[in-house]
């Protein structure tokens, strides 16, 4: 089962077993997130000490930059009970080691070409906004617990820059400057997003 079509069972589940979902509390979740001049794509966990918020760590995989980290911290500032969603607000400090890389085309006699760039480390500040959706949930302030199987969730933010930005250097092979100037735009500071999912590690109450 792909991840599209496995999103979409969890959420017809979570429609129709309400009550299920519902016995559930977590602290710990797991999942993945893909964005634009965010993270890409990423391995993402987060831990919810309390009900309104949450810390999370990414394993960020971005096919320019190379691998890197995010370290997060989440406020939920509007819960709507009964409902499942909240709104959050909240910062992540990112940090990515660069890479070298090629890109490949075809000649005009048909050859196989690379061009090679090298993409610089840098590290960020990303101030964020966004959305959360908690499937078949709630969150209950008295108890300070999350109530779920599945969460989604947008992030909107601004990465700034902390050290100097990734700069992508053209290496060898035919050059091309809007492979060069696509490359930069993606690594620059600037607005970007994020969505998501993750997976609520929990244990049943009696309910």
């Amino acid at each position: 089962m792909n991840l599209k079509g496995g999103i979409i069972f969890l959420l017809l589940m979570g429609i129709f077993r309400e009550n299920l979902w519902a016995q559930v509390y977590h602290k710990v979740s797991l999942g993945m997130t893909t964005g634009y001049r965010y993270d890409n794509s990423s391995i993402y966990a987060e831990y919810a000490f309390c009900s309104k918020f949450d810390i999370a760590a990414e394993g960020v995989l971005n096919k320019y930059v190379g691998v890197g980290y995010g370290l997060g911290a989440y406020y939920y500032c509007y819960p709507l009970h009964n409902k499942g969603w909240s709104v959050l607000t909240g910062c992540i400090f990112s940090r990515v080691v660069g890479s070298d890389f090629s890109i490949e085309r075809t000649s005009g006699n048909g050859a196989s070409e690379n061009t090679f760039f090298d993409v610089s480390g840098a590290s960020y500040l990303i101030p964020t906004v966004g959305a959360r959706f908690d499937v078949g949930g709630e969150t209950e302030d008295k108890k300070n617990k999350r109530k779920g199987v599945l969460s989604l969730f947008l992030r909107i933010g601004y990465r700034i820059a902390l050290d100097a930005p990734s700069y992508v250097t053209y290496v060898s092979g035919p050059p091309d400057s809007g492979d060069q100037k696509n490359i930069q735009r993606d690594v620059n500071k600037g607005m970007g997003f994020s969505i998501g999912f993750s997976m609520y590690i929990g244990k049943k109450e009696k309910v």
